[in-house]
Order: C-alpha cells, then structure tokens, then sequence
C-alpha cells in the first residue's frame, strides 16, 4: 500500500510541480503585463450576465484553474487591485450572493491543471475532455441557479 501510494505522489510531485511552477510564472506575467484584464474582457458578459459576479471574478475562475488553491487570494488580490485597500474586505466588493456564487463555481469546477494532467496521463484525452467539459457545464449551470435563487431567499 505504500508503495502505491508513493507512485502516485512521485507521479503527482513530477507531473503537476512543473505545471504548477510554469503556471504560477505565466499568471505572474500575464498580471503584470496586464493582458489578464485583457483575456477577461470577452468572458465579462457571461461572467457578469449569468453568474452575476463582478468581473474581477471572472478573472480568478478563468485562472483558478492554474492554482485552484489559491484562487481566493487571488480574487483578493485583483480586488485590492482594481478596487483598491476597500476591496481587501471582501464584502466591499461582492454581495453574500455573490461569494456564495463565486465559491460555488470554484468548488464545483474542474480541478487544477495539475491534476487535470495526472487525469489525461491516466484515463486519456477523450475521458478528460469530458470530465473537464461536465464539470465546467455543471459549475456554470448551478452558479447561474444560485445567482437567482439565492437573492429570493433572503440571501443579499
């Protein structure tokens, strides 16, 4: 049983630390360079239309996928950003719903590109498009439900 257990994590370390890394340099630069903001302008409507989330948002679940983890610090961060000291609270930012939304969607939404990459190494490309595909239509699906259900019950 360790034995399994350490070929999966050596399997893991290898394969998702590079991507992590590479990843985290990418976003990096993208931020600074401000082409973040620009990827996210053609998600803007779908990101603030169906999910009701302000658009700073969107940008953390397009990239979240790189570091799932961390993708709530990094809706901070873009706050204090965009919104200034104000939008290291949170909630000067976004509504409950909002968050409830937000952390919905997170949650629910494939996982990070690293795992995504054990996953397609494992079961194969077909298999992980799918996943990927369903997981994303699903976080999409109940976020939009949430974003209007949410509001009727009392939730603001």
């Amino acid at each position: 049983m360790g034995s399994k257990a350490w070929a999966q994590f050596r399997e893991f370390l290898f394969i998702a630390t590079p991507i992590v890394v590479a990843g985290s340099l990418v976003l990096g630069a993208l931020y600074e360079t401000g082409w973040l903001a620009e990827m996210s302008r053609p998600l803007e409507p779908f990101i603030t239309g169906w999910l009701g989330l302000p658009a700073v948002a969107g940008l953390t679940l397009m990239v979240g996928m790189l570091r799932k983890e961390l993708a709530l610090q990094l809706l901070i961060a873009l706050a204090v950003a965009t919104a200034g000291i104000a939008g290291a609270e949170l909630t000067q930012l976004m509504s409950a719903t909002d968050i409830a939304v937000y952390a919905l969607v997170n949650a629910l939404a494939l996982p990070c590109i690293s795992s995504v990459a054990v996953f397609w190494r494992r079961q194969g490309a077909a298999r992980t498009l799918a996943v990927v595909g369903a997981s994303v239509a699903i976080a999409l699906v109940v976020g939009g439900i949430a974003a209007r259900v949410l509001p009727l019950l009392g939730m603001g």
